[in-house]
């Protein structure tokens, strides 16, 4: 019986040994624990930084000082009152909940005005023994100008071919041309939502026929105003040109020449829309590949 209780001792003293060595292994509970952040990671430049922010502490008295420190600079400094004890300039600091015993919490709200574009990286501080939140990361960029939104619809036809790839001289012309541009973007890089679809006709007596194709998309949006609108982007052309000569018929053709087919992208296609006098201009490569004028305007309209 006396051996029973003598193990019974032992495992008992055993059992308080092993949680003593526990506690003193794992150290004092954690004093003070924090957490802040944004309510997003991208704000708009005027627009307001919300941060929220809880700390909680084992007691009260473990709670002094809090600072707000963004890209190195110490921005603000309250006390768990909501108190402002410095800086604080563009900062509103609002005190939401306080939850007491056995452990106090604090919840807090702040909002940050007038802060230039860029990125914001830092920490909120509890105290001054730099008891620091997990890093607080977000961005103010520039407020978008806002989009107009403008929407064009053309028909042209007829128009005079002043060169197709260096020949010049067609006796009949006939020309289709139609723009759908469903969106303008106002800004410093206007770009359009649309196409531009053209077709050239070009024929001479000799029996020459030159068709130029081009289709046009995206747009860029070089002006638009009540007067004149002025398109250029990159284009797809198909150019086809033959010449079956004069027939005799004593020789036959005379003058016969192989079929030209040129399929390519034209870096540079301007559109120029004369409102006023109702021609539109169709020029490629600054007139060395293409150049068409005086395109009649059969129907226009702008919203």
């Amino acid at each position: 019986m006396f051996q029973f209780a003598e193990r019974k001792l032992i495992v008992s003293i055993s059992i308080s040994i092993a949680l003593i060595l526990l506690l003193v292994i794992a150290g004092p509970a954690e004093a003070v624990r924090i957490e802040a952040d944004t309510e997003k990671a991208n704000y708009k430049t005027n627009e307001e930084v919300i941060f929220k922010v809880s700390v909680d502490a084992n007691v009260e008295e473990d709670i002094q000082t809090l600072t707000i420190i963004l890209n190195g600079n110490e921005l603000c400094t309250f006390d768990k009152e909501a108190n402002i004890i410095s800086g604080c300039d563009d900062i509103e600091v609002t005190l939401d909940e306080k939850i007491g015993y056995p452990d106090t919490r604090f919840d807090y709200t702040l909002k940050l005005t007038g802060q230039n574009e860029g990125r914001y990286k830092g920490y909120v501080r509890v105290n001054e023994a730099n008891k620091l939140s997990r890093l607080i990361n977000f961005y103010i960029r520039e407020q978008p100008r806002p989009a107009v939104e403008r929407r064009l619809s053309l028909r042209g036809e007829n128009g005079d071919i002043e060169n197709i790839f260096g020949e010049a001289g067609f006796e009949n012309e006939r020309t289709s041309l139609a723009i759908s541009l469903r969106e303008v973007i106002d800004g410093e890089n206007t770009q359009g939502a649309g196409t531009i679809i053209f077709t050239t006709i070009g024929k001479k007596d000799d029996s020459t026929r030159a068709e130029l194709r081009l289709r046009m998309d995206p747009i860029n949006i070089e002006e638009f105003s009540n007067n004149m609108i002025k398109l250029k982007g990159q284009a797809g052309i198909d150019y086809h040109r033959t010449k079956k000569g004069i027939w005799s018929s004593g020789t036959g053709w005379i003058g016969r020449e192989d079929p030209v087919r040129i399929k390519k992208d034209i870096s540079s296609v301007e559109i120029i829309i004369d409102i006023n006098n109702e021609v539109v201009d169709v020029i490629g490569n600054a007139e060395e590949e293409f150049a068409i004028s005086d395109i009649d305007v059969t129907s226009l309209r702008i919203r």
